[in-house]
């Protein structure tokens, strides 16, 4: 697979569409494809207690992935990833911004620049967003202010 996004594989479609899939699941997937590693997407209502077929047996090498997920992971679902393997990409400098909207409470504070956290997801029960902040990039700058 190409690193580019090909219009014609990735036909344009209505979130509301089973078929939507977001830029990021296609960078993952090309990314998956094109090293060999097995990976599997999420259905549009989130995650069930059953795991896909590659990951029934737990093995220290499954690596559990979300980026802007917004679906509550049962524990159940996370037991078969080693706490170390289930990591969150999450669109803010952690822990401001824990929980839901990162980005629209940073453009509500008017937060001039902003960064990416990655962190330990951590079971239901022990807060949304509550794991271990494994490191964070800062530097991403607003480039465009609001006039009233």
């Amino acid at each position: 697979m190409s690193s580019r996004l090909d219009c014609e594989r990735y036909p344009s479609v209505r979130p509301s569409d089973p078929n939507w899939i977001t830029l990021t699941e296609i960078a993952l997937l090309e990314y998956a494809n094109k090293h060999s590693l097995s990976a599997t997407q999420v259905p549009a209502g989130g995650i069930s207690h059953a795991l896909p077929s590659s990951f029934q047996d737990k093995s220290p090498n499954n690596v559990l992935v979300t980026a802007s997920f917004g679906h509550i992971i049962p524990n159940s679902f996370l037991g078969h990833f080693e706490p170390s393997k289930r990591l969150n990409v999450h669109p803010s400098l952690l822990p401001r911004y824990r929980g839901a909207a990162p980005i629209q409470w940073t453009i509500a504070n008017a937060d001039t620049s902003t960064g990416v956290s990655v962190q330990r997801l951590v079971e239901k029960g022990k807060g949304i967003d509550g794991g271990d902040i494994v490191g964070s990039v800062e530097g991403i700058v607003r480039l465009l202010q609001w006039q009233s």
